[in-house]
């Protein structure tokens, strides 16, 4: 296996026969599941953040729901607006598993984030997820995201997983909740 070269003077063959790549394997990166492309937050966010009021631009992921089942027409699942910051790090043991495995290894981690938190919240309560279970679904994510990074040698490690703007959807939902 090739080792990473260090601090210092190396030479290379003119361009177009060698080339030298640098990867910021001392920088945290950040990867953001659940944002829409080219979406970003707004600019002079409010100081209040409600519920009923755009101030994200997100995707709604399918959640459970527990139900009393009183009312039949009552479905078992709920829409929650989610945004899921990914801190991560190059390993130096997996520098190249990142730079030649994988051609894009942030959006194979956004790709990766989106599935495992899809599935992840398909099968946990919707109202613990927004309230009492938010640090469990933050480890849970973290350790599942890891494992799938890790399956696909994308070369990373994950630092953090957080938990942004968890809240129903602002058109139709939110006013009910309200």
């Amino acid at each position: 296996s090739t080792k990473p070269l260090g601090p210092g003077i190396y030479l290379k063959l003119p361009s177009p026969f060698g080339e030298i790549a640098r990867y910021p394997v001392d920088e945290v990166q950040e990867v953001v599941v659940g944002e829409n492309e080219g979406s970003k937050e707004k600019e002079g966010r409010p100081e209040i953040v409600l519920w009923t009021k755009a101030h994200y631009a997100g995707k709604s992921m399918l959640v459970a729901s527990e139900k009393s089942g009183a009312d039949a027409r009552e479905v078992p699942v709920s829409l929650l607006n989610v945004a899921i910051p990914i801190q991560v790090k190059i390993r130096e043991d997996g520098l190249i598993d990142y730079a030649y495995k994988n051609r894009d290894p942030k959006v194979m981690l956004k790709s990766i984030g989106e599935k495992v938190t899809s599935k992840y919240f398909a099968s946990v309560d919707f109202l613990k997820t927004m309230s009492v279970n938010r640090w469990k679904t933050v480890s849970d994510l973290k350790g599942l995201i890891q494992k799938a990074a890790d399956e696909q040698k994308l070369g990373i490690e994950i630092l953090s997983v957080n938990f942004h703007d968890a809240h129903p959807p602002v058109e139709k939902v939110s006013p009910a909740f309200q």
